[in-house]
């Protein structure tokens, strides 16, 4: 399977960032006043991961 250019540097660029986001909520002590909003961009990061792999499994 070969992925459009645009849809992998896409999915790469999310995957970096999503890892990232990880990282952060797991250094994050959950009484911080910032955990609700980093864990609410984590969980952004995974849905768009999610339409990502739509879009992969579709063009598949």
């Amino acid at each position: 399977m070969s992925l459009k250019p645009e849809i992998l540097r896409k999915l790469k660029a999310k995957a970096s960032g999503l890892n990232r986001w990880i990282e952060i909520v797991l250094e994050t002590d959950n009484t911080s006043p910032n955990y609700p909003l980093f864990c609410q961009v984590l969980a952004n990061y995974i849905k768009t991961m999610e339409a990502l792999f739509r879009v992969i499994k579709k063009s598949a």
